[in-house]
């Protein structure tokens, strides 16, 4: 609510007076030219930049109010968030992707791991390697395309089933026919969840229930 926010005192207002509200399930896209505020937006909502003036509220409750941040460390652990350059351990895709889990041997994880799989459109291209989800991805990803290591990122953040999923241009890798049935099965996978996507792509930006300019 009334958010005011510019990185310093000589800059023209980013954000003056914005409002904003998500609701659960809505997939909200974010677009418009480059510099004009959509990550810093992402980073307000995550707690990482805090605005001069105005209220964050998550279900009633303050996050922010009066430049005082409370609740920050368990709405940040409800949040997955996908950069468009992805970090990748130097370990198997499976661990990649499960590595907050647990035990990873329990039947629910692995049931669940082929199920993002088959959301981000990995699963055929995983049964054609030798060693399937236990393939050593190299260093950042190394032995994997850009578009690959963008929807190994994306698996792991659906795979957490966080309430809050954020795509920051996550999908700019991927050609449209692809990114389109991706973004599809992340919607009807993900229904418990509301997913903000920053993108530059029209076509992208129309699968999304809102489109903030």
């Amino acid at each position: 609510d009334s958010i005011y926010f510019r990185h310093n005192k000589n800059d023209d207002y980013i954000f003056k007076d914005f409002n904003l509200t998500l609701k659960r399930g809505e997939f909200l896209a974010l677009m418009g030219p480059s510099g004009k505020g959509k990550t810093t937006l992402i980073d307000i909502i995550m707690g990482l930049i805090i605005p001069e003036r105005g209220t964050i509220k998550v279900d009633g409750e303050y996050i922010l109010k009066n430049q005082l941040l409370t609740n920050i460390l368990d709405w940040r652990h409800s949040i997955s968030h996908v950069p468009q350059n992805v970090f990748l351990f130097d370990t198997t895709i499976k661990e990649n992707i499960i590595y907050r889990a647990g035990n990873y041997n329990q039947k629910g994880v692995q049931d669940r791991l082929e199920e993002v799989l088959k959301v981000v459109c990995l699963d055929k291209l995983i049964d054609s390697m030798p060693n399937g989800y236990y393939e050593i991805v190299g260093e950042r990803g190394s032995r994997f395309s850009g578009g690959q290591v963008q929807r190994i990122g994306l698996a792991r953040a659906i795979f957490d089933q966080n309430p809050i999923i954020i795509l920051d241009e996550a999908t700019s890798g991927l050609d449209f026919r692809l990114e389109k049935d991706i973004l599809d099965n992340i919607k009807n996978y993900c229904k418990g969840s509301s997913l903000i996507m920053i993108t530059h792509r029209e076509e992208s930006a129309s699968i999304c229930d809102r489109i903030i300019y």
